[in-house]
C-alpha cells in the first residue's frame, strides 16, 4: 500500500469539466469516481498556477498520486508541471532547485509551442538564482525561438 499523501481541497465549483476533452478522455481507465477526482486536482493546476504555484504543485502531487497507474503525462503537460513546480521552489526560496527543477533535455527543443514558456522559465530561474551571464544566454535562447515575441526575452537577453 501506498502511504496518504496532503491533499489539498478542491473549491466546490471546480468540476473537473475546465479540462480539454482530450485530457478527460486519458483519464477514462480510472473509475469514474477516481477519474473525477484526478480531473478536478488537474483543473486546479490550471487555476492555481499564476497566483499560487506551490498549491497548483500539490494538486498535481495529488492527481499524480490518483492516476498513477495512467500511462504518462504528454510531454506538453510534463514541461507545465515543471515550470509549476519552479515557481513553487522560488516561492520558498529554493533557487538553485528552482533552476534544477527545468533542468532537463527539452530545453534543447526549439519547435514545439512550449519550449518558448520553457527556456523562459529557465532563464528566469537562473536570474533569480544570481546566475545573471547564464540567464542572459538562456533569454537569448528563448527569443530566438519566441517568432511571436510573447515574453520580453530579448529584452532580458541585452541587459
Amino acid at each position: 500500500m501506498r502511504p496518504r499523501i496532503f491533499e489539498p481541497d478542491i473549491p466546490d465549483e471546480i468540476t473537473g469539466e475546465e479540462l480539454e476533452k482530450s485530457v478527460r478522455a486519458e483519464l477514462l481507465s480510472l473509475s469514474a469516481e477516481n477519474a473525477k477526482v484526478v480531473s478536478r486536482h488537474l483543473a486546479c493546476i490550471n487555476l492555481y498556477m499564476d497566483t499560487d504555484p506551490e498549491l497548483a504543485h500539490k494538486h498535481g502531487i495529488a492527481a499524480a498520486y490518483h492516476a498513477g497507474r495512467l500511462a504518462r503525462l504528454d510531454k506538453a503537460q510534463e514541461i507545465e508541471m515543471r515550470i509549476v513546480a519552479s515557481g513553487a521552489r522560488r516561492d520558498l526560496g529554493e533557487l538553485d532547485a528552482a533552476v534544477i527543477t527545468l533542468t532537463c533535455k527539452e530545453l534543447k527543443n526549439e519547435n514545439e509551442e512550449w519550449a518558448v514558456r520553457l527556456r523562459y522559465a529557465y532563464a528566469d530561474a537562473l536570474d533569480a538564482a544570481g546566475r545573471s551571464e547564464e540567464a542572459r544566454q538562456w533569454f537569448a535562447k528563448c527569443a530566438d525561438v519566441d517568432h511571436e515575441e510573447f515574453t520580453d526575452a530579448a529584452d532580458r537577453a541585452a541587459q
